[in-house]
């Protein structure tokens, strides 16, 4: 943020309310978040139809699935990210998500696999702008002590995000393939999985239009304190090498999440029979049960263990999570239906908490007026590593180590473990740094 844009406008002090409006802003904001992951993911619920159409392979379709989306993602995230600190976080946001809505209704209308990649492309320009502008905007509308139960709302949007976007995508699929979606006339003559995306990029218009009203131009900001100079300046620099081994095991168990995200759906229709609505509906409950719950426990155990071992607690916390996920990830190749939906919901949650302890592992290790670009590496590691590499990882095993579609549990299994095992040892080391550099001061 620019000297003068920063002088121009106060953020809420600790003891202060919120701003006018803020829980309205907060609200709106968690519906886009939930909007933005519906769009991105429905495509997983959609394979089959649209390898067919398009006439493309699973690793061609997981190029749709990560690079198209992933790379552009990750490349524009930090950068929305610093302009909306340099410029109007209002008209960045709606016009990304303007953008993102019509690059989704881009997607039901592409006739040719390169106007999807497009479409795709587009759509992760648009939704890198979301979270870090989302971040700001409620640290600028809520004093610092009322923060994280806001925070936490919108963290619980992410979590839930996933689920109810798989969920409403096969709603809308069986709506589509039974015929009740035939009173709409003009896009009756469109294939189903064409007429889900067409329909799915019409809610980030609605709250786009909703935020433009909701949220005011110059809205209230407040200047964070100069940082300490000197010996205090010293004693306060950002730990690097902790936050460094935090970003590998981010990088490491977002490949992980992304590949059990993007192909679970289609384990459960290749090996287990279910349709495609079907596997959509038990995604997406087993998605919305962990996205409800990994904010809750990520957060609440990270605080407990912080009170006893300081700013390693959150890292720890993450470790922990992990290694329960590797059992659950082994249990993929199990031949029993029931038990795929319970270990399924098990490594959701367990690779989630992580994620959520580690974001809450940035307040101790970052200053407050580098959190918002700390969140945007996050998610810049989410897109151009996670998103980008995960999904394909798991198509290329599929394809070209195991050569059968119903190999898919051991392409997973494949994926899955090492980039578990990398993220804990790497959070491992992040813990040892903290109580190096701990024991150094």
């Amino acid at each position: 943020m620019t000297a003068e844009h920063a002088a121009s406008v106060r953020l809420p002090r600790r003891g202060d309310e919120a701003a006018p409006g803020a829980w309205l802003i907060v609200g709106l904001l968690t519906a886009a978040v939930i909007v933005a992951y519906s769009d991105r993911l429905v495509l997983n619920l959609l394979i089959d139809p649209i390898r067919r159409d398009l006439r493309i392979s699973d690793t061609q379709f997981s190029i749709l699935q990560g690079v198209s989306f992933g790379l552009i993602n990750a490349v524009a995230n930090p950068a929305l990210a610093w302009l909306s600190d340099r410029t109007s976080r209002r008209w960045i946001l709606i016009g990304a998500m303007t953008l993102w809505g019509v690059a989704t209704i881009g997607c039901g209308l592409a006739s040719q696999y390169g106007q999807m990649i497009g479409a795709r492309a587009l759509l992760g320009f648009g939704e890198a702008a979301l979270l870090p502008t989302a971040f700001a905007l409620i640290c600028e509308h809520f004093p610092a002590d009322r923060r994280t139960t806001a925070l936490g709302v919108l963290f619980t949007g992410v979590g839930v995000s996933a689920g109810i976007g798989v969920l409403t995508g096969g709603v809308l699929l069986k709506s589509a393939e039974s015929g009740v979606l035939g009173s709409l006339v003009i896009l009756s003559s469109l294939p189903p999985w064409r007429l889900v995306f067409v329909l799915m990029g019409v809610p980030p218009l609605m709250i786009a239009l909703c935020l433009l009203f909701a949220l005011k131009s110059g809205a209230a900001r407040t200047h964070e304190p100069a940082a300490p100079r000197g010996a205090a300046g010293r004693a306060a620099r950002t730990p690097l090498a902790p936050l460094v081994w935090g970003y590998v095991a981010a990088s490491a168990y977002l490949i992980a999440f992304w590949a059990e995200e993007s192909w679970i759906p289609a384990l459960l229709i290749r090996r287990h029979g279910f349709d495609a609505a079907a596997a959509g509906s038990a995604f997406g409950i087993i998605t919305i049960i962990s996205g409800v719950l990994s904010p809750l426990l990520g957060l609440r155990i990270s605080d407990s263990l912080r009170r006893k071992y300081g700013g390693r607690g959150p890292y720890m916390t993450a470790a922990g999570a992990l290694l329960i996920a590797i059992p659950a990830a082994l249990l993929l190749s199990s031949t029993s239906t029931a038990l795929i939906v319970a270990t399924a919901l098990v490594l959701d949650t367990a690779i989630l908490v992580c994620a959520f302890a580690f974001i809450s592992s940035l307040q101790d290790l970052l200053p407050t007026r580098h959190m918002a670009l700390g969140i945007a590496i996050v998610y810049f590691a989410s897109g151009a590593i996670g998103a980008s590499v995960g999904p394909t990882l798991v198509a290329l095993a599929t394809d070209r180590l195991y050569g059968a579609e119903t190999a898919l549990d051991k392409s997973l299994v494949t994926v899955l473990l090492p980039a578990l095992v990398i993220s804990i040892l790497a959070f491992l080391a992040g813990v040892r740094s903290q109580r190096r550099q701990r024991t150094v001061r």
